[in-house]
């Protein structure tokens, strides 16, 4: 309430504060460099699983096959992506 009745009793304080306000948001724009291409890493998916006892090479034709049959079994509009994320339980 105050900021308001602060603001009505000098209209002109709060029309130059304003003016101020505006005017570094335009220097911050022309200022502010603009990348058309931007470099941007390579895209990576990383996939963890808490299967225990299984070493390297069976993980990893068991992730192999899974992901192999459901990304060449289905067309791509009927497919449907679900993503979960889980805590990782202490070893």
């Amino acid at each position: 309430m105050r900021l308001v009745l602060a603001a009505l009793s000098r209209p002109m304080t709060v029309v130059i504060a304003l003016i101020a306000i505006a005017l570094c948001a335009v220097l911050a724009l022309e200022r502010m460099p603009v990348d058309i291409f931007p470099q941007v890493g390579d895209p990576a998916i990383y996939v963890a699983q808490p299967y225990g006892g299984m070493d390297p090479a069976q993980m990893e034709g068991y992730l192999t096959r899974i992901t192999t049959s459901i990304t060449s079994s289905t067309s791509p509009a009927s497919t449907t992506w679900r993503a979960r994320a889980y805590k990782a339980r202490p070893s």
